[in-house]
């Protein structure tokens, strides 16, 4: 698990939810775990930006900062 995961683990367990979702979706083992890191540094990248530790929620706030 990279340090990104281990240190969003708090956040209701997003990961774990989004790969046991491409799971039961039948995604193939290459695309989950590049799907997971992607999204491992979507969260770095923000974080750099200076918010917080990464959770969906954030990206209800206010999604056209990320487009």
């Amino acid at each position: 698990m990279s340090e990104v995961a281990e240190k969003t683990k708090t956040s209701i367990n997003y990961r774990e939810n989004f790969a046991q979702f491409l799971t039961e979706s039948e995604r193939s083992a290459y695309t989950i775990k590049n799907y997971l890191c992607d999204l491992d540094g979507f969260a770095l990248w923000l974080k750099s930006k200076g918010n917080e530790e990464f959770t969906p929620l954030i990206l209800r706030k206010n999604p056209k900062e990320f487009i």
